[in-house]
């Protein structure tokens, strides 16, 4: 009997066995007769439903693989836990009552309308992120939406009334930007794109500021309301980014 890990152990994806072991399954095949298996994949779990059914992991024999009676029982256990599918629900959801609509709300409705109905109408939460925090180890070269995220801060940055040189060093001391000459590379390509945004944004932006509170009626005992004044220009709400 020969084993081999067949399996990756973080992510399940299916592995082919070493060369000599390999070579070793050509050999033996040769000698076998047709349709003869033998190489019998098992499962991870001792408490795995195909260990304990007959012929589920050997077809050639009607007993079970193993006689475990606490794996039976385990088994047995996860199959209750099952779910059973269910059909599709072909109705409408029941529309909600009547009720004031924060601004902040509208905005992430708008950016995200997926995300929006499957947290607020379905109640379904985000999915966790991963354990391992993206800052952990040092970045050596940004894909294209990690240098879309650099470009946006460094936007935001210089609207604020930061420097170009000013808003670069914040960046770098983010730990966002690859270290040394690679990080100046990532800057270099971005700045001026960023630099030429800034220029068109301010021609906008610039001017008489005023605060001004949101109460808003949508008619049907609706109203769109902020609680917080928001800043405007000239009665016009203004945003820019990167993108």
């Amino acid at each position: 009997m020969v084993t081999y890990t067949g399996a990756n152990e973080h992510s399940g994806a299916e592995q082919p066995p070493a060369v000599p072991v390999g070579e070793l399954i050509d050999a033996t095949h040769t000698t076998v007769p047709m349709g003869h298996t033998i190489v019998i994949s098992h499962p991870l779990h001792p408490f795995d439903r195909r260990n304990v059914e007959p012929g589920a992991l050997i077809a050639s024999e009607d007993r079970p693989f193993t006689f475990d009676r606490a794996a039976v029982a385990g088994a047995n256990r996860a199959n209750l836990l099952i779910d059973k599918p269910q059909a599709p629900r072909d109705q409408r959801l029941p529309a909600l009552p009547p009720a004031s609509v924060d601004l902040n709300d509208l905005i992430k409705m708008l950016i995200n309308p997926f995300a929006h109905y499957r947290g607020n109408r379905l109640g379904l939460a985000d999915p966790p992120g991963p354990e391992e925090s993206e800052h952990d180890s040092i970045p050596i070269e940004l894909d294209g939406l990690k240098k879309w995220e650099v470009a946006d801060r460094l936007l935001a940055n210089l609207l604020s009334g930061q420097g170009e040189a000013e808003a670069g060093e914040i960046e770098r001391l983010r730990g966002t930007l690859p270290p040394h000459a690679l990080g100046n590379r990532v800057l270099d390509e971005v700045g001026p794109t960023v630099v030429a945004l800034a220029a068109g944004a301010r021609q906008v932006l610039d001017g008489e500021r005023r605060w001004a509170e949101i109460n808003i009626d949508l008619g049907d005992g609706r109203r769109l309301e902020e609680p917080c004044p928001v800043p405007v220009r000239s009665r016009v709400f203004t945003s820019c980014t990167s993108g």
